[in-house]
């Protein structure tokens, strides 16, 4: 498990050639025993799960990294994170995007009535098919509370891949 997998970790040159740095979060485990722990995470990238996983000490599920994935996919996208917005109502003092994380204030989420000031780059989102859409909605809101429904690397692929050649 990656761990602390962000856009900033990963290097693509022209040629298409990718190179993952910052790789002392990695976690390496066998048959769920672990055999290397992560030292760090990015409270940004990190599930909404984290508030109870150590991963300097606490087995780290694969769910974890489709979550990280989900979020860089979001901010290669549209430049900006999916939880960035500003909060009212009983989310007032929740300010920081680990704090927005924790509490499902994913900016096209069901809580999306307690955001007051919502960045304009978010609109976009509309302009995604609903397939890919709905991998964010999987990762963001069902992965909230379930982080096995988060789509997988290759989920996120293959539903690509289909609307490229689509329109191709």
């Amino acid at each position: 498990i990656i761990v602390d997998y962000k856009p900033q970790n990963i290097l693509i040159t022209k040629e298409g050639k990718i190179s993952i740095t910052d790789v002392d979060s990695f976690q390496i485990s066998y048959n769920s025993s672990v055999l290397h722990y992560s030292e760090v995470s990015t409270p940004e990238y990190a599930p909404p799960e984290s508030i109870r996983i150590n991963p300097s000490k606490t087995f780290i599920p694969e769910s974890w990294d489709r979550f990280s994935l989900a979020v860089s996919f979001y901010e290669i996208l549209f430049g900006i994170h999916p939880y960035t917005s500003t909060c009212d109502g009983q989310y007032g003092n929740v300010t920081t995007i680990g704090e927005k994380i924790q509490k499902g204030l994913f900016v096209h989420g069901s809580k999306k009535i307690y955001l007051t000031v919502v960045p304009q780059i978010h609109n976009n989102f509309l302009n995604l098919p609903l397939s890919v859409r709905s991998l964010f909605i999987k990762a963001f809101e069902d992965g909230h509370t379930n982080p096995d429904n988060r789509p997988t690397a290759e989920s996120w692929g293959q539903t690509i891949y289909q609307e490229l050649t689509a329109n191709s």
